[in-house]
């Protein structure tokens, strides 16, 4: 009989296997999104997830480039915060300074208030949405 913690690695081992293969795309450093992701998944009664934590580090990624990290500031489930890019952001992302939670999506604008990208939860680690050019873009801490 093998030894206990042979099982708890075995079964881990079988369960981190597939979760590898859902986490995002890398395609040589550059992220993707992942496109299977466009919309929510949904567990609450009326069809949306909970409105994530949003202070803290999140990796921004949109298709083809390379992401970024972004800080986001604000209160605990807060509904609007502020944002510090740390550099490197693709697009016009590297302008971004506010987000808010509007109609179960969290909105990303920059300093003069235009619409950057508006992101769906589809998990507490993960928002998946689009840019105003419908240009897919993901945020996962």
């Amino acid at each position: 009989m093998p030894p206990p913690y042979a099982f708890v690695v075995l079964t881990g081992l079988a369960l981190a296997m597939p979760l590898a293969a859902c986490s995002l795309g890398t395609i040589g450093g550059v992220f993707s999104p992942d496109p299977s992701d466009t919309q929510a998944t949904t567990s609450a009664a009326d069809g949306t997830l909970p409105q994530p934590e949003m202070a803290g580090r999140w990796l921004l990624a949109t298709d083809g480039a390379a992401g970024c990290t972004m800080n986001f500031s604000g209160s605990a489930r807060g509904h609007e915060g502020t944002i510090a890019p740390e550099g490197g952001c693709p697009g016009r992302f590297f302008t971004s300074r506010n987000w808010s939670y509007e109609q179960n999506a969290i909105i990303i604008r920059n300093h003069a208030g235009e619409l950057l990208a508006q992101l769906n939860v589809t998990a507490a680690d993960r928002l998946v949405g689009q840019g105003p050019n419908g240009e897919p873009v993901s945020l996962t801490r």
